[in-house]
């Protein structure tokens, strides 16, 4: 899937010091590039 980031998004994770959060934050986002559709995502929900 392609993602497209909102600038504002970028600048929130430069502010994240802890590690954890953004290892978690890296690996959802590509788990949803390597996906090819909505089903493949894990823990997604309608909003």
């Amino acid at each position: 899937m392609k993602i497209k980031f909102e600038s504002k998004f970028e600048k929130d994770l430069k502010r994240i010091k802890d590690k954890k959060v953004l290892y978690r934050l890296k690996q959802a986002i590509i788990d949803i590039k390597v996906a090819t559709n909505l089903s493949e995502i894990d823990c997604l929900k309608k909003l």
